[in-house]
């Protein structure tokens, strides 16, 4: 019981107190630097009325494709074949008011780090001479991006504890 008294007196007492006073900020931190890594990603996509020639169709493109990034330099660990989808490929007719199944969509995607950026555009150009059919634009990036983000947050830490500590002064807390 006597726990719970005090417990209660506590509350009681810190009602009456004022609200405590805060001040809150947001800091920005930023950090440049030139990429050093470049990661592509593409696929090959095949339709073809048979399910089988389909698939077949877009790993004969992909094999050929890793074949050619690994003569470019490419090591395994920096080539990752992302997935397959095989879906049924429909259009609609209008003279039997129904869809028609006219194929399967076979697609495989393919992800690919390159370390040298010189060799960025041959990467580019063998993969569409391999097949591939998809290229998005090339993600450049940093392999120090871990620590990069650190030093920014360090930054953008180091930034709002400057404001934080400007209000402070100004309104004399």
């Amino acid at each position: 019981l006597l726990p719970a008294l005090l417990f209660a007196s506590a509350a009681a007492s810190a009602a009456d107190a004022p609200p405590p006073r805060l001040v809150a900020v947001s800091g920005q931190g930023e950090v440049s630097v030139a990429p050093d890594r470049a990661r592509l990603s593409l696929a090959a996509d095949a339709l073809n009325p048979d399910l089988k020639t389909a698939e077949s169709q877009v790993n004969a493109i992909v094999r050929s494709y890793l074949a050619e990034a690994k003569a470019l330099g490419a090591k395994d660990e920096q080539i990752s074949t992302a997935g397959i989808s095989l879906n049924p490929e429909y259009v609609w007719d209008d003279k039997l008011h129904q869809q028609k199944l006219i194929g399967y969509r076979a697609r495989r995607t393919i992800e690919v780090v390159v370390t040298d950026l010189d060799k960025l555009g041959d990467y580019v150009l063998r993969a569409t001479k391999a097949g591939v059919n998809h290229v998005s634009p090339p993600q450049l990036e940093s392999s120090r991006s871990d620590e990069l983000q650190r030093q920014a947050l360090a930054k953008a830490a180091q930034d709002a504890q400057a404001r934080a500590k400007l209000l402070a002064d100004t309104l004399g807390v």
